[in-house]
This record gives C-alpha cells, structure tokens and sequence, in this order.
C-alpha cells in the first residue's frame, strides 16, 4: 500500500502545535513529528516546508467557539440546490448574507420508521468568511497554507466514527473529551454528528476532582435525555470518554456505577510514536491531520482551497508543450477534446440558471416547515436550562411533614413567566386543638426554611376543627397554603 502524508496545525492558548503523519499498516498511522512552539516564535523551516501543501493536505483545527453546528431539515431537492438552500437556512438562523457562511454538510438517514420520508436532515457545519480568512491569515503568517480547516469536535467524531468498532446494538454514542485545553461532548449517530456542547472547566484546579467528576457525570446525563427529546430521538445506547488519561478514568468509572454503558477510547494508540510515548493531550492535532488525508468537510472560503482543477490543466498543458513538435495530432484532439468540454459546461450552466430559478420558493417552503421544528427545539433548550428538579423538592416537602400531617390535594402548575406554583392542602391532627395547632405550626415553620419555597401571600385556608366528625376523633386544623417555587436545586 503506498503512504500517504499529511499534517495539521493547531492553536494552543500558548503557542501553537504543528504535527505531521503517515498511513501505516498497524497502527494504521505513524507520527513523523510534532513541534510545539511557544506563541510568537516561528516554525522550523523543515515543519514550514512539508506543510505548505505541497507534500501533502494540512488541515487547520479552528476554534470550537467560532465555528456552528445545525441540524437543517429541507425537503427532497435536487442535489445541485442543496447547498444554496442550507445557506438559506444558516443566515436565517445566524445572520447576515448567504456569501458571509462557509458551509459544508452531511446527510443524516432517514430513521427506521420515519413518517418523514420526503424531508432530508443534513448536519452542518458553518463558519463566517471574515472568521475564516483570520484564522488563515494567521497560519499563513507562519509560514502554512492549510487545504482544509474543521472544528475540534469535528475532527474528533470524524476519527471516531472512522475507527469504531461498529455494532448494530449501538444506535446513537455521546463521545466525551477531556483535553488540556478543550473539553467537550458529540452526540452522534452512524449517520453524522447531531450537536455537541462545551464541558464545565474544574475551577478547583484538580482540588475537589470528586465533585468536578461527578459534575461532568451530571453533563453527560443531560445531553442523553436532551438527544432522546430533540427532533431526530436518538437513544444514546454508549458513552466513549477519551482525553487526560486520569481525568478520563475517573469520569469512565463513574459513569459506570451510575449505570451507563461506557467504553475508554484511547485514540492515540492508533498511531505510531517516534519514542513510543503515546501523548493524547495531542489528540485533537492528529484527528486534523487524519482528516487532511481527505474524505471530510472543509471551511476554507472556496478561493483558498486547493484549486485540483487549475493542477490538471497545467499538468496537460505540459504535456502538449512537450509533445507539441512531434505530435501534432495530439494537440489537434486536445483542441477538439476543449471545444467538447466547453459546449458541455454550457450546457451545463444553462441548466443550472433553471433550477436556481426556483431556489427561492424551494427555500420558502422549507422555513415554513422548519418554524414549528426550531420553536420545538428553543422550548426544549429552555425546559433544559431552567426547569428545577422538582422531584427532589416533592421529596423534601414530604420529609419535613410530621406524622401528624395529612396531604389532602398537592397542585403543581406553572405561570406563563416560566415559575411553578405549589398549592398545598391538608390537616394537623392531635388530641387537643393545641396540639393540632402546634404540629401545623411546626410544618409551616419548615416550608418557610425551605430555600426554594416563597410564600405567595397569607394561607388562603386555616381553620381548627374539634371533635370525631369523620370519626377519627381529638381535633384537626385544616390548612391550605400556596408557594413560588424558586429555581435550582435547594
């Protein structure tokens, strides 16, 4: 098998990392360098050199922050009109006009089941030019000429969907990182990445991991149920947790006594070292690299990718120059082979012109149906973030009720401002009206401890009853009271 070359370039906080590889046999790839320089310093020429894009593609790992992912649903279309139509979609999500978005795409699968068969889900990527040209700019200015560019949690659910094991048990994954510098989830399917998060960061600086563990934990359970609610319900059926080899152990050990099928991917044991020192904070530089290989997306603006075409025609030209006195013939038919290609291109264009005529009624008709989805989605976010752990609240109004204490009637509602409302009726009993009246008052006491209960205003019930009306005998007093349910946990 011949050996193909290729490279990355990748920003640190504090410098910049510069790495370049090679397709192997097992491993599947061999690490040839690496060089890590500090923020102003220059490459060395060599590293300058090979990743010029002259001896191979070198891809251009882009801050997660600058870059969007969508999930954009369009109906059946043709495929010349997609990406217009996906552009559409971005500008009105995001802004601006259509030639400020570098975009570039999968199509999802239709699931097994689906009642939608004639609308197509296409995970995007997207990324402003200006953006786009900075980050260039800045690689250029050490000397690099990136071929193509994606962002972090990109290339890593490129490499891992490349390298799993695949089992068809295994409908959907949360792939978890834990870098040096990036920390972040992907929920994904066979078919394409369905959206990723930002982790927290340990603010303790590993004083307190405990806690940041069994925070990220709670991170990973969220994203599950949130991936379960979206539009496209994917079950995520195993986390694969990879990064810090420490961090990601303890978190890969939690996750599992909480239940969750999980697997330690360990991507740097798929390459080669030069010392034989696997080193998976470099983890991301070489999804890049593996991903310059080609067979992925790319947001360079389309002027600033490698112009294969421009490549050929001078390779021919060559040729004929070459050939030019003792073959006559030959350039006879390149004219010929020319003037075929060019009638053929117009046509093509004219063809083109047509369709594009209808592109935006196409468009129209997919923000129609995409309105109701993307309202969907906002309301989830927002249930997401702000809804309080009710459970655990109900448990704690129960545990601070005394014996004594009846439930009646309990009323959960929510206030078009988002809050709940909590109404509480029921009865203290005792064998005198004193008694009564001091378990109520006892309860009352604790609800208003309660850090998440706001009192809405004088108990719209309270009365003391004496005697065995119900049979029950000794006395009762009959409360009703009404709370604002505070946000959080309490």
């Amino acid at each position: 098998m011949k050996k193909r070359f290729a490279a990355s370039l990748q920003y640190r906080p504090d410098g910049v990392t510069a790495l370049r590889i090679a397709t192997d046999a097992s491993p599947p790839y061999r690490v040839l360098w690496c060089e890590e320089t500090r923020l102003d310093d220059p490459l060395p020429q060599r590293a300058q050199r090979e990743l010029s894009g002259q001896f191979g593609g070198v891809c251009q790992v882009l801050p997660g922050d600058d870059v969007h992912h969508l999930i954009v649903p369009l109906p059946a279309m043709a495929p010349k009109l997609r990406a217009a139509a996906i552009r559409g979609v971005v500008v009105r999500e995001k802004g601006g006009e259509p030639r400020d978005w570098v975009t570039t795409f999968v199509e999802l699968p239709v699931r097994d089941g689906s009642r939608r068969a004639a609308r197509q889900d296409f995970s995007t990527y997207c990324v402003r030019v200006d953006v786009a040209r900075r980050h260039l700019e800045r690689a250029r200015g050490l000397g690099v000429r990136p071929t193509s560019a994606l962002p972090p949690f990109g290339l890593l659910d490129d490499l891992y969907r490349k390298h799993r094991v695949v089992d068809p048990a295994v409908r959907g994954w949360n792939l978890v990182h834990l870098g040096r510098n990036a920390r972040f989830l992907c929920v994904g399917e066979p078919g394409g990445l369905l959206f990723s998060r930002p982790l927290p960061e340990d603010l303790s600086g590993g004083a307190e991991l405990a806690e940041y563990v069994d925070r990220l934990a709670t991170e990973v359970e969220r994203s599950n149920f949130f991936a379960q609610q979206a539009e496209r319900s994917l079950r995520v059926d195993q986390v694969v947790v990879c990064g810090d080899t420490d961090l990601a152990d303890a978190l890969a050990a939690r996750l599992a006594e909480r239940q969750f099928a999980v697997v330690r991917w360990r991507p740097e044991d798929l390459f080669a070292w030069p010392d034989d020192r696997p080193r998976p904070d470099l983890t991301l530089a070489l999804a890049g690299a593996v991903a310059a290989l080609g067979g992925g997306g790319n947001l360079l603006p389309a002027d600033a990718r490698p112009d294969r075409g421009r490549t050929a025609r001078r390779q021919v030209r060559r040729v004929v120059q070459a050939s030019l006195g003792a073959a006559v013939p030959l350039l006879l038919g390149a004219t010929l082979l020319t003037e075929h290609v060019q009638r053929e291109s117009l046509r093509e264009l004219n063809a083109r012109e047509s369709d594009l005529l209808g592109r935006a009624q196409a468009t129209a008709t997919a923000y129609l149906q995409n309105r109701a989805l993307v309202a969907r989605e906002a309301n989830l976010n927002r249930l997401d973030d702000a809804d309080a752990d009710l459970e655990g609240l109900l448990r704690e109004i129960a545990a601070l009720a005394p014996s004594a204490v009846v439930f009646q009637d309990l009323t959960l509602r929510r206030d078009p401002d988002g809050r709940y409302r909590l109404i509480l009726s029921g009865e203290s009993r005792g064998y005198d009206g004193m008694v009564a009246h001091e378990v109520y008052l006892a309860f009352h006491a604790g609800l208003g401890a309660c850090a998440r209960l706001q009192e809405a205003g004088e108990p719209s019930q309270l009365e003391l009853a004496a005697g065995d009306e119900d049979g029950a005998g000794g006395s009762r007093v009959s409360f009703t009271l009404e709370y604002i349910v505070e946000g959080g946990p309490s």
